[in-house]
């Protein structure tokens, strides 16, 4: 395996361990599910930014109007997030499969 690729692959292994110990480690006070209607409700709104954390090409099949796709690879490094940390975020994806 090249170096490269190696350090791709890495950069990669960290990320997702640092998104898994962010979702280990939030209070259930700041995670919590809505329904499909509060969300559309929040959004009518501006009270809430959906991030669709699916792929491009999920994204570009199916994705809810309005929203953001950042996949969930890119996450850390994306310039997509709202600056404000005071605004909440709605992320949708296409749960477990």
């Amino acid at each position: 395996m090249s170096q490269s690729l190696f350090i791709k692959y890495l950069f990669l292994s960290l990320t997702i361990i640092l998104f898994m110990i962010g979702i280990l480690y939030a209070s259930d006070e700041s995670i919590f599910h809505i329904s499909a209607p509060e969300l559309k409700y929040m959004m009518s709104q501006k009270k809430v930014v959906v991030i669709n954390s699916m792929s491009e090409i999920e994204f570009d099949r199916q994705h809810i109007p309005n929203s953001i796709n950042i996949p969930l690879i890119n996450m850390s490094s994306s310039k997509k997030l709202p600056q404000d940390i005071n605004i909440p975020l709605a992320f949708y994806c296409m749960g477990k499969r």
